[in-house]
């Protein structure tokens, strides 16, 4: 984090990624993403995308796993095409 401030990153706060973006040789380029606030959608293009978005643990009636962790980026994923392995886990 302190890195990122010294070097100017910038933060997206109350921002929701839904989709990733390949180019036509399949590299990731970018996500769409929703602003919460306005509902405003928009491309946001990347050098790098760093994909850490956790599991899919609240897909079960009953886990100790944080409301957060719905499998979002799971679906993201799999819906640019990447193969998924172990997703039991």
């Amino acid at each position: 984090y302190q890195g990122n401030l010294k070097n100017n990153a910038v933060f997206l706060n109350e921002w929701y990624a839904v989709d990733l973006v390949k180019n036509q040789d399949g590299a990731v380029v970018g996500v769409i993403a929703i602003c919460i606030e306005d509902g405003e959608t928009v491309f946001i293009q990347a050098k790098a995308t760093v994909f850490a978005t956790g599991g899919a643990g609240r897909i079960y009636a009953s886990t100790t796993n944080a409301l957060i962790n719905t499998g979002d980026g799971i679906g993201m994923a799999m819906r640019a095409g990447y193969p998924m392995q172990d997703m039991e886990m």
